[in-house]
C-alpha cells in the first residue's frame, strides 16, 4: 500500500542506526515518483532515497535506488535505471521486461553492500514480486558480510533477514 509511512519508517531507521554507530544505507529496487534528484554524477534517483540517506548520514547515490519509475500518464512511466533513462513503456510492457533488471538490482545491491556498508534497510515496493525477488536473490545470493538487513514494507511488516557469509546454505531462512 502506497502513502502507509514506509519511507518515513526506513528513514528513521536509518537515523536511529546511524545515532548507535552502524553505518547504514536505504535501498529500494523500485520506485515510482514523479520528482527525483539529481546526483553529483549527474544520475537521477528518488527524492525519498536521497532523504533517507542524509539519514544516515551518507551521500546520495543511484545505488540506492537503481530503478526509478517516473509516471507520464495513467498507464505508463519514463524507466530510469541507474540513473539513466532507458525509454517510456507501458505498465504492461514493463511488467514483462522487469524481471531482466534484476541483475541490475543485484548489482547496486551487492555494490552498496560490499564496498560501503554494514546494513541496509530495504524499503519494499507495492509489488510482492520484489520481495520474492529479495526472499530469492538476497538471502540466498548477496555478498553483504553484515549480520542481517531489516525489510520495512506493507502487508509484510517489518522483516529481518540473515545475510552472513558463513550461513550460505542457510541464507533463505527470512524471519518474521
Amino acid at each position: 500500500m502506497s502513502n502507509s509511512g514506509k519511507t518515513f519508517v526506513t528513514a528513521g531507521l536509518c537515523r536511529v542506526f546511524k545515532q548507535d554507530g552502524y553505518k547504514v544505507a536505504p535501498f529500494k529496487s523500485q520506485n515510482m515518483a514523479l520528482n527525483s534528484f539529481i546526483t553529483e554524477e549527474g544520475l537521477e534517483m528518488g527524492r525519498a532515497q536521497v532523504m533517507q540517506a542524509e539519514a544516515a548520514g551518507i551521500k546520495p547515490s543511484v545505488l540506492m535506488n537503481p530503478i526509478l519509475l517516473k509516471p507520464t500518464n495513467d498507464v505508463g512511466s519514463q524507466v530510469i535505471v541507474n540513473g539513466e533513462v532507458l525509454g517510456t513503456m507501458s505498465a504492461r510492457d514493463y511488467f514483462k521486461y522487469k524481471k531482466r533488471l534484476v541483475p541490475d538490482i543485484m548489482n547496486a545491491y551487492n555494490t552498496l553492500a560490499e564496498k560501503l556498508l554494514v546494513q541496509l534497510i530495504f524499503e519494499g515496493s507495492v509489488d510482492k514480486s520484489i520481495y520474492e525477488i529479495y526472499e530469492e536473490s538476497f538471502c540466498r545470493n548477496t555478498k553483504c558480510d553484515s549480520g542481517g538487513s531489516i525489510i520495512v514494507g506493507q502487508q509484510y511488516a517489518c522483516r529481518i533477514c540473515k545475510l552472513s557469509r558463513e550461513n550460505r546454505k542457510e541464507r533463505n531462512d527470512c524471519k518474521t
